[in-house]
């Protein structure tokens, strides 16, 4: 093809609608059928600095995990206190609701809420809770899970008999089966449905 060939090349004109332009409009779609947003314990219990500290690392540890566990499956994980903290300051309750109002914003995005670190209504402390009503207030559908490392260990089990794609897919099988049934707080769960109840926890924050 010669150079003047190239040069008549049509233009591509992209109009936006309301305010986004047809790109926006497919990033948001595939945001909204693949996004998981990430609800686990972020502020520490502990009154001490020590016992802060290990807390606050278990937290992040935990949601650095899921998030990988998220993407392993496929999906885009929104972990806004793995985020957020990364430039404001948790101990600052202006910072904190600075990182809260980040986490609401994208939680509308999503396609489900996971919760981790599910173990009753005893771990699902206050600001998980927030997440959790706001995803029914807009009709998000939540499911929660176990400690992430329950997962990577599943996996790890299977992997002596298929390869580690094969076994984050049957992973998926199970959590697309999961339902609730009663007395799975004493039992490992994956992909329980949460009930009313199970979000009206006593956690602090």
């Amino acid at each position: 093809m010669s150079k003047n060939e190239k040069s008549k090349a049509p233009k591509v004109t992209v109009k936006a609608v309301d305010g986004l332009t047809y790109a926006d409009q497919m990033a948001a779609k595939y945001i909204k059928d693949h996004g998981i947003f990430i609800c686990s314990k972020c502020r520490p219990d502990s009154e001490n600095e020590e016992g802060w500290k290990k807390e606050w690392a278990i937290n992040m540890d935990r949601g650095l995990e899921a998030s990988r566990f998220v993407s392993m499956l496929g999906f885009i994980p929104f972990c806004p206190h793995i985020y957020a903290t990364q430039f404001l300051d948790e101990r600052e309750e202006d910072e904190r609701e600075m990182g809260i109002r980040i986490g609401q914003a994208w939680l509308k995005l999503c396609k489900e809420l996971w919760i981790f670190g599910y173990a009753g209504t005893a771990s699902i402390s206050k600001g998980m809770r927030a997440e959790i009503h706001m995803a029914k207030n807009h009709g998000i559908p939540i499911k929660c899970f176990p400690e992430p490392q329950v997962f990577f260990d599943l996996v790890n089990s299977k992997t002596s008999k298929m390869d580690e794609k094969e076994g984050y897919k049957y992973l998926m099988g199970i959590i697309e089966k999961s339902v609730y049934k009663s007395g799975a707080e004493q039992a490992p769960v994956y992909g329980l449905i949460i009930r009313e109840e199970d979000s009206e926890g006593s956690g602090d924050e």
